[in-house]
């Protein structure tokens, strides 16, 4: 008589986002990464420079694999969890990092934020306000700008035109940022080198 064994099988995969230990997941760290780690070497020091500061960071922490912890797509776990621990860990890194590229004085302010998510948000929108003043700014250069013969598209597809100041690029990057609702706009002037 033939006896048939069945086997238990899981099928149950772990994808690399899943595994605590992979480099995929954002609670995982290099052995190289430390607290005193410094991402960029700009610091912020106010609102004139949050925008190239934001986006080195931005960048930084992308390579480092935690934007997620960064922007709120990877929540807190609950305090029983197993991953609570790495969390907290990643979470006090995080706001290590943060705390290191930012001034003195801006730092003094923050360090009793406990959510390097939190500690995020409140720099942005303390630092990523733009004034009035700095629209009226580009919306004067954008009429001062000389077209000399060409409409505003083809200076926008021609670059610059007789030696004047980068009309193109310039022009075309200005127009639809003005354009822009005004919450969203200061996120699109800060990423200009002006």
């Amino acid at each position: 008589m033939a006896t048939s064994s069945s086997h238990n099988t899981d099928t149950t995969t772990i994808t690399p986002q899943d595994d605590i230990n992979s480099p995929h997941h954002p609670l995982n760290f290099h052995p190289n990464d430390h607290p005193g780690l410094l991402l960029i070497a700009k610091k912020l020091n106010g609102s004139d420079n949050y925008g190239t500061w934001k986006r080195s960071m931005l960048i930084a922490l992308s390579a480092k694999n935690k934007l997620k912890l960064i922007n709120g797509e990877y929540d807190e776990p609950p305090i029983d969890s197993p991953l609570r621990a790495y969390w907290e860990r990643a979470n006090d890194m995080l706001i290590s990092w943060i705390l290191n590229t930012v001034s003195e004085q801006i730092g003094n302010h923050l360090t009793f934020v406990n959510s390097a998510c939190a500690l995020w948000s409140e720099l942005q929108e303390h630092y990523s306000q733009l004034d009035g003043h700095r629209i009226y700014q580009l919306a004067n250069e954008i009429v001062e700008l000389k077209q000399s013969n060409c409409t505003i598209e083809c200076t926008c597809e021609n670059g610059k035109e007789n030696g004047e100041r980068e009309g193109g690029a310039y022009l075309g990057w200005l127009w639809p940022v003005l354009a822009i609702p005004y919450p969203h706009r200061e996120c699109a002037l800060a990423a200009y080198p002006f």
